[in-house]
């Protein structure tokens, strides 16, 4: 899966990936790991983030070596006493759990881990279903924050008296794009960067006395994934991933509308060049460049406001001036490509 591209006089290796897995190490997972990396190497992903709650018992796991086998990047989730405030962390050896957010952020920050918000903004439209708040007001510590997490939304929007079996069936027209609160939230603080994730445990319902598997590791694979941009010259490992994401030189897409070939996006002038994560000077004459793989909505954000839109598959959008920058794209009224900031200077 993993490609190579060329924006402007750069070149980079694209890796695609598969974020915040839970396995049968987790408390509400009996998938097993073997499973959960053959169905991802039969999916072309190019890396998996095992990320179990309060546990880094993956790290041990046996599974069968292959060479096509994604990379496994295990992390952690944490939460607090009442349950909220869950944290992603990669490179970490240790759990702190049970205790105030702001404390094992600290305690994270400090080791020198990497941490991302966990479904920070939830929605239920039915009170079976408890949210997961995100309440910690000081987020310094935290790279950045999950945008869009694939099953938060679907229970967001699940309510089983109403449309239980069709939500089953068809969970993609329930998750149709990020929450507005949550892409608010990212604007606030657009040094942060933001992933997508499936938030995947694997499902299973009784539906006329058969028990059926829903919303499956082999399924949400091919939905909401976090394509990561890595110089040329940089070594795709574990670590290289991470901290590409970490500042943002990525990009997320939802697959289920359409694979991102041949996407790139990047602001190019007389000051410099820059992609997703980085900074350039503004001069005259910049421009923000991007090409699709098939024509869609783009709209370009500045500060978290829309100031342009385009319906095209290639093209161009002037910068005005300073400010931080992201292209928002859809198809058909449903979410697609999200790029992370792009900080032009004064």
């Amino acid at each position: 899966m993993s490609r190579f591209l060329k924006i402007f006089s750069r070149e980079f290796v694209e890796l695609a990936g598969a974020v915040h897995i839970h396995t049968e190490y987790s408390h509400d997972s009996e998938v097993p790991l073997e499973k959960v990396i053959r169905e991802a190497r039969r999916a072309s992903l190019d890396f998996l983030c095992i990320t179990d709650h309060h546990t880094l018992q993956a790290n041990e796991a046996e599974y069968e070596r292959h060479p096509d086998n994604p990379m496994l990047i295990v992390g952690v989730e944490v939460n607090d006493t009442e349950l909220n405030n869950h944290y992603l962390i990669f490179n970490t050896q240790n759990i702190y759990t049970r205790r105030p957010a702001r404390e094992y952020m600290k305690l994270y920050s400090e080791e020198g881990a990497i941490g991302f918000i966990a479904h920070p903004r939830e929605k239920r439209i039915c009170k079976r279903y408890r949210k997961y708040d995100w309440t910690e007001p000081n987020m310094e510590a935290a790279a950045g924050l999950e945008i869009w997490n694939y099953v938060s939304s679907w229970v967001g929007n699940l309510k089983p008296t109403i449309n239980g079996i069709f939500s089953a069936l068809f969970p993609d027209c329930f998750v149709r794009r990020p929450l507005p609160e949550s892409l608010a939230l990212w604007d606030k603080m657009p040094d942060k960067a933001a992933i997508g994730s499936i938030d995947v445990h694997e499902h299973r319902i009784n539906l006329l006395g058969l028990t059926i598997k829903i919303l499956t590791h082999k399924q949400l694979y091919q939905r909401i994934r976090t394509y990561v941009l890595l110089p040329k010259d940089v070594l795709p490992t574990s670590q290289s991933v991470i901290d590409a994401m970490a500042k943002g030189n990525s990009y997320i897409c939802n697959c289920h509308v359409g694979y991102p070939y041949n996407f790139y996006a990047g602001i190019s002038g007389t000051s410099g060049e820059a992609v997703s994560g980085e900074e350039v000077p503004f001069c005259e004459n910049q421009y923000l460049y991007f090409l699709l793989s098939q024509n869609a909505r783009i709209a370009l954000m500045r500060d978290g406001k829309e100031i342009a839109r385009k319906h095209a598959q290639r093209g161009k959008f002037l910068i005005p001036g300073p400010g931080y920058y992201r292209l928002q794209i859809t198809r058909f009224g449903r979410g697609w490509i999200y790029t992370n900031h792009i900080h032009v200077t004064k």
